[in-house]
C-alpha cells in the first residue's frame, strides 16, 4: 500500500533532549482509508471461506458489518503501525518547503550533518 496520509516530526523545544513530537497522521487521506477499507472486506471473505483459524476470525469478524462506517470504526479503534516510518528527512530540492536534504543527503541549513538511512526516502520502496 502506498500510504498518501502525511505525519510531521516536530521539535519539542530548542532542548536537543526533548524527544521530538511525532504525528503520524494515518489514516488522514482519504485514498488510504478506501484502500484499506477495501482490504479489510477481502480479508473478512477469506476468513468467512473457513480457511483461517477460530481466534483470528473471531477478531475481524466482529465487525458489526462490512458498511464503510463499521469498518472505519474497526480500522480507527485497531490499526497498528507495523512499518518503518520514512520519509521524515525527505529528500528534495531547496525550494521544496517540504524537503529537509538534497542528493548529497546535507541537511539544509545546518553545517556538517548528514542523513544517511530510510529517512530520505520521499516515498515507501516497494
Amino acid at each position: 500500500m502506498n500510504m498518501q496520509s502525511k505525519g510531521e516530526v516536530t521539535l519539542k523545544s530548542a532542548n536537543a533532549t526533548n524527544h521530538p513530537v511525532i504525528d503520524p497522521n494515518y489514516m488522514s487521506h482519504p485514498f488510504d482509508r478506501k484502500m484499506l477499507t477495501l482490504a479489510i472486506r477481502e480479508t473478512m471473505k477469506f476468513f468467512e471461506s473457513g480457511a483461517i483459524l477460530q481466534e483470528f476470525k473471531a477478531y475481524v469478524l466482529a465487525l458489526r458489518s462490512q458498511s464503510d462506517e463499521d469498518i472505519h470504526e474497526f480500522i480507527d479503534e485497531n490499526l497498528l503501525p507495523v512499518f518503518h516510518a520514512n520519509g521524515t528527512v525527505k529528500v528534495g530540492k531547496s525550494d521544496d518547503p517540504t524537503a529537509c536534504t538534497g542528493k548529497d543527503f546535507r541537511v539544509y541549513g545546518v553545517e556538517k550533518l548528514r542523513v544517511v538511512d530510510l529517512s530520505v526516502c520521499p516515498m515507501t520502496p516497494k
